[in-house]
Formats: structure tokens, C-alpha cells, sequence
């Protein structure tokens, strides 16, 4: 989960190490592989007992931003939003280049199985699918990878840096979010004085920014819809994620909640 910068502007000083994307805006989906527990049967509970066999194994998971889609862990999952399974055409993707420990958190863009928007006119240059087509990825909807982790056998779990997600991405045949800026925070903006309220200033040119199309359309999509903003992480080894929304995109949303319009994200 991103948290808004405006909230905590002071987490950024002008010497951290940033990168900055472009937020896109679809439905949150993660692929796994890591170690999962099983129902044991007697005879390897009683091994377990007289020997300490662990019998729990590593297995594939994928999930949507809060439901395990998987049925043999969740059996009572449903098909979710417009009833179609966007998440396992994604983890058919990200799933071959998981190694043991190893999970990818990504967002889903473009359209449905089913022909629908992911999200309501945010295409990504994508096309709808013709009835009886083969849902094909980077032509009916795209999977953009934007954190990585490894969990070891003790659960203790590592973060990839965002400079480590760019990399592990081009060396498994995977997209990442787009970076548009990775360098120290005040090389951004090197006229801004450091010592003069610097946070609020730097804040202010970056939300106004036109080279990172804030205020502006999205410059991804064919329809014309307002960009969604920027995302800023910290490269700190920990997942720290700050999102920094265009005005026009939150008065969008609020338009569609206003007339009852919920979203994929809502429900998924």
C-alpha cells in the first residue's frame, strides 16, 4: 500500500536516494512462489514428531491486491470483479519467472477477458479482445511490475531496492513500471534552496511538473483521461512507496463515486 506524500512530505529529504514512476492506474495483482503449510496426514504427523520433518512445500500463489485467487488454498474464492479471472492470465506471465522465495507484486492495465476496461477508459494503448480471440498480453492488457521480494525458509522477508526491481525485470524478460527519474532527491530541482523550506517547494514543482505530466492527460493511453501522477520510492532496501496524485485524476474519482460507480480495485 502507497501512502500520500502530502501526508509525510518530510520523509524525502534532499540528499535520499529517489526513483520516481508513472502511476498507473488498473488492479493490483501478486504471483508467488514460496513456501506454503498442507494438511499433513497422521503418518507424516507422527514423522514430524519423532523426527522434526518439515513437510510443508513450496508452491505457486497469486492474488489480487486482498484475495488468494489459488483454489486449493482459498476454495471458496469467487470469479471477482465482472466475474473473469484477470489475475490468473497475469500470473501466467509473472509465474514462470519466480524463483524458490521470490514474489512479484504488479499492476494489471488494459482490458478484460471479457472486453471490459480494467478500469473505465484507461486503455494503455491496449485493444479490446474480439468474442473467441485469444486473450493475449501487451495486445489486450499489460502486467507492469513495481516490487519484488524474497522470503527465506524462516520468513524473514528482503526487499529489492527499486533500482534491484529495473534489473531483475530485464534479466527475466519482465516490464517494470516506468521510471522517469532515479538520482538524489535535490538534483531534481537543483535551484530550490535546501535550507528554505525546501520539502514544501519541492513537493509543489514536482505536483505541477509538466515534463511528468502532472495536471496533464495520460500520456499512455489512446483515450483521453487524466494521467494518474507519479509514485516515489526511497532506495533504502525497505518499502517505503509514496504516491503523488494529479488533481484532476482525485476529482474523477470522486465524480464516479459520487454516482455510485465502484472499481475493480473496490472489489477485487
Amino acid at each position: 500500500m502507497t501512502t500520500l506524500i502530502k501526508k509525510c512530505p518530510y520523509v524525502i529529504t534532499p540528499d535520499a536516494w529517489i526513483q520516481l514512476s508513472y502511476k498507473i492506474h488498473g488492479t493490483s495483482g501478486i504471483s508467488a512462489y514460496v513456501l506454503c503449510k498442507q494438511e499433513l496426514t497422521w503418518r507424516q504427523k507422527i514423522a514430524k514428531w519423532l523426527t522434526g520433518e518439515e513437510f510443508n512445500k513450496y508452491d505457486y500463489l497469486y492474488a489480487s491486491r486482498t484475495v488468494i485467487k489459488n483454489r486449493t488454498y482459498n476454495p471458496g474464492v469467487q470469479g471477482g470483479f465482472y466475474g473473469v479471472d484477470v489475475w490468473a492470465e497475469a500470473d501466467k506471465i509473472v509465474r514462470p519467472c519466480l524463483a524458490k522465495g521470490q514474489t512479484a507484486y504488479y499492476e494489471i492495465v488494459g482490458y478484460l477477458p471479457n472486453g471490459g476496461f480494467i478500469q473505465k477508459k484507461y486503455d494503455y494503448g491496449c485493444v479490446p479482445p474480439n468474442e473467441g480471440e485469444t486473450y493475449t498480453p501487451e495486445k489486450h492488457f499489460k502486467v507492469r511490475i513495481y516490487r519484488v521480494t524474497y522470503t527465506n525458509v524462516d520468513g524473514k522477508v528482503f526487499e529489492y531496492t527499486p533500482r534491484q526491481v529495473q534489473q531483475w525485470c530485464a534479466q527475466v524478460g519482465l516490464t517494470p513500471v516506468e521510471e522517469c527519474y532515479f538520482g538524489q532527491a535535490k538534483d531534481l530541482y537543483p535551484d530550490l534552496d535546501i535550507a528554505n523550506h525546501w520539502n514544501e517547494n519541492f513537493l509543489e514543482r514536482l505536483a505541477n511538473d509538466p515534463k511528468f505530466y502532472m495536471e496533464k492527460d495520460s500520456p499512455h493511453c489512446r483515450n483521453k483521461v487524466p494521467h494518474e501522477g507519479l509514485v516515489i520510492k526511497l532506495e533504502d532496501g525497505l518499502s517505503h512507496a509514496f504516491k503523488l496524485k494529479c488533481f484532476r485524476f482525485l476529482n474523477k474519482e470522486q465524480e464516479l463515486l459520487d454516482k455510485g460507480e465502484t472499481n475493480i480495485e473496490d472489489e477485487a
